[in-house]
Parts: C-alpha cells; sequence; structure tokens
C-alpha cells in the first residue's frame, strides 16, 4: 500500500512539472468521457481576433447592403440553420426597404470588442460584445454613429471559428419581443434563455413586415419635414406658457447621444438591461427648456417610461399631439421634437430628432442603442415597428 501511494505521488509530481509548457487549457478524462475545464482556460488574442473579425461581418450586414444595395451569403460563418434563415430573411427585407429612400453610403467604419466571455464546452464560447459603427449616408455631410450590444455562442471546428447563436441585447428587441419572458442581460452566465423562441418570434416579425411593406412605408413617410405646419401646431396652444428651445435639445442629443453624461445613471431595469431611451430624452428637452416638476423629475416615471413621459407632456400642453393623416406620425415635425415608436402592442421607445438628410429624411439621436445622428427610416425597419407619433414641442 505505501509502494501504491509513492508511486502514486511520483506520477502527480511528474504531471504537475511537464504542465508548465502546456497552454491554459487543462482536462481530465473519466469513464464517461465528461471534460473539467479549468478558470483559466481562455481564448487566445489569435482566437478572439478571428472571432471578433466574423461577428463583424455579420453584423455590419445591413451597412453591406446600405454600400452595395445586395445581401451577402454568410453560410460560411454561421453554422446554426435557423439563424442563417433569420439573417437571410432580414437582408432580404432590408434590401427592399432601402430601395424606398434610395439612401447609400460610400463606406462604413464599423468594430467589435468582446466585453466578457464564458467556455461552456469543448471550444465553445459565449461572449458579449459591443458593436460599433459610422457612417454618411451619400449626399450629406452627417456622420452616422451606432453602438449596440449583443450576445453570441461561437464554436470552434477544425480551427474555425463558427457563429450558433446570436441574441440582440438591445432596448428596441426587448420591446418588440414583450410576448415572451425576456431573460436578457449582460450576465455571462445567463446566456441563452428562450432562444429558439425569440429567434422563430423575430423571424414572424420580419417576415410579416416584408408582407406589409407597403403599408409599413405609408406609415412612415409622413415623416418627411412641412414646415407649412402651423395649422397642426396650433391644438393645445393655449396650455403652454413657453417657448422650447429646440437648438439647445438637439445640441444636448448630440453631444451625449453616443456617449452618456456620467451625471445621469444610465437607466437599467430589475435585470440590470440597459433601457435608457426616455430617459435620455427627458434629459434633452429639459435642456430645451422645459422645466422640471413634482411629477417630472430624474428617474421619475413620467422621466423615464415612455407612454408616461408622453402622457405629461401632453396633459401639461407642452407640445401638439395632432396626428398625420394616415393616423400617428411626424408630419410638421422639427428637429428638437420626440419620436415614439410602437410594435403591434404598445408604444415603447423614445428618440429626439436632430437633423435632416437628403432633403427631408430625418436623423436622431437616441440610447438603448446608442445612436448619434442616425437615419430613422433604417431604425424603424432595424426595430420591426409599426406606427410611429411625434410630440411637437412649441418652438
Amino acid at each position: 500500500m505505501i509502494k501504491r501511494k509513492i508511486a502514486t505521488f511520483l506520477l502527480c509530481a511528474s504531471l504537475l512539472g511537464t504542465n508548465l509548457s502546456f497552454s491554459s487549457t487543462a482536462f481530465a478524462s473519466s469513464v464517461n468521457s465528461n471534460v473539467t475545464y479549468t478558470q483559466n482556460d481562455t481564448l487566445t488574442k489569435a482566437d478572439e481576433a478571428n472571432i471578433k473579425e466574423s461577428i463583424n461581418e455579420v453584423l455590419s450586414f445591413k451597412y453591406e447592403i446600405l454600400k452595395t444595395g445586395k445581401s451577402k451569403n454568410y453560410s460560411d460563418i454561421i453554422k446554426n440553420p435557423k439563424l442563417l434563415e433569420l439573417i437571410n430573411a432580414k437582408s432580404k427585407l432590408d434590401v427592399e426597404w432601402f430601395k424606398k429612400f434610395d439612401g447609400k453610403t460610400d463606406e462604413y467604419i464599423s468594430n467589435v470588442n468582446i466585453i466578457n466571455s464564458s467556455k461552456t464546452a469543448f471550444k465553445t464560447y459565449v461572449i458579449n460584445v459591443n458593436y460599433n459603427v459610422e457612417f454618411k449616408i451619400k449626399g450629406t455631410d452627417v456622420t452616422s454613429k451606432s453602438g449596440e450590444k449583443y450576445r453570441f455562442e461561437v464554436k470552434c471546428e477544425n480551427g474555425k471559428w463558427y457563429i450558433t447563436k446570436m441574441l440582440n441585447l438591445n432596448e428596441t428587441n426587448e420591446s418588440k419581443n414583450n410576448q415572451l419572458k425576456q431573460e436578457v442581460f449582460l450576465d455571462i452566465d445567463n446566456n441563452f434563455s428562450d432562444y429558439e423562441d425569440k429567434i422563430d418570434l423575430e423571424l414572424k416579425n420580419i417576415n410579416d413586415n416584408y408582407e406589409n411593406m407597403d403599408e409599413n412605408y405609408n406609415n412612415f413617410i409622413q415623416s418627411t419635414p412641412n414646415n407649412n405646419n402651423s395649422e397642426n401646431r396650433l391644438v393645445g396652444r393655449s396650455y403652454a406658457n413657453f417657448n422650447y428651445n429646440a437648438k439647445a435639445a438637439v445640441s444636448y442629443a448630440q453631444k451625449y447621444g453616443k456617449d452618456p453624461n456620467p451625471n445621469y445613471v444610465y437607466s437599467r431595469d430589475s435585470r440590470g438591461k440597459g433601457v435608457d431611451c426616455t430617459n435620455f430624452v427627458s434629459q434633452c428637452v429639459l435642456a430645451g427648456g422645459i422645466p422640471a416638476s413634482s411629477y417630472w423629475y430624474a428617474y421619475s416615471n413620467s422621466w423615464v417610461r415612455v407612454i408616461d413621459f408622453w402622457s405629461y407632456m401632453t396633459s401639461n400642453g407642452y407640445g401638439s399631439t395632432v396626428e398625420g393623416v394616415r393616423g400617428d406620425g411626424t408630419q410638421g415635425a422639427r428637429a428638437g421634437d420626440v419620436v415614439q415608436f410602437a410594435n403591434n402592442l404598445y408604444w415603447s421607445h423614445s428618440v429626439i430628432l436632430s437633423g435632416t438628410i437628403l432633403g427631408g429624411q430625418w436623423v436622431y439621436c437616441g440610447h438603448s442603442d446608442e445612436r448619434l445622428d442616425y437615419p430613422l427610416y433604417i431604425a424603424y425597419d432595424d426595430g420591426g415597428y409599426k406606427r410611429l407619433r411625434t410630440l411637437k414641442f412649441w418652438h
């Protein structure tokens, strides 16, 4: 027995000594061939670079369409058939939607930064990333910027990294998928709850939007600016006793649209997920001169909630709520006004108009995604929205 213990000790010591020449990936075999990984089992710099390149290529699909007018085949990067079907369906929708606005870009600049990662199986990782992109629509001097968050599952096969799952962690994605219980937040251990259901619902929404594209387009084109809007803006004017400083509101929006103001707490839900859209819009209109009150102040319900914000502003006479000829729209809006988006069920997202391009297309600033002078028509399509309305302030 003593000899056996000594032999075992010597064998362990030998293995520990030789382990210095191994990589940080360590594993132990058992009878059922399960694999156990150490906490130091991390991606190499080369692996990270390859993964980021693949993720960047997939997340840039709509900007490739904006540049080339054509969709790409991502089957050499995406291994999951249902995810590939979703990307192909969204690309098909974007190609036709972008044609309606004649918006193109000569080039875009994008990059991916890994927030954190966790190994979940052999050569399989879950990764949270930030995706940043900037571009100019042809014929304009306006630089549009966007910052977005995503979760991926990636797997290495035969020395090549493939994407097997993808989840949008942005506020707009949760808004349109509210039928499902959402478990999306940056805790890497949460991974992909209800993933197949989310993908199926997303695919259904995309296909529905493709089938109803003309109707959605007719709802959207009310966003064309109209300077002859005095009649529309007369409703409720007697209740307003101030002039809104739209220039100051837009200036604030453009300063903090892409990089949030550190003097404000970034709004998150109970799971830690960013839901900062109306918090940011409230900051902007406060900068535009709308006074805080005992009902509307930083982080109050009317400050951070989409519908409560609308109700407070309209009930206190700070702007017009006249609907467009085909329903809620942005006809007669001006820079500094607030636009809200809705899916089939309810109003779910707020942004602030910051200007126009190409003789009439709106750009906006907003949070969750962080966006600066971003084309409204791209966001409307990207979020899968059905309607929009505008709070037209008196200015």
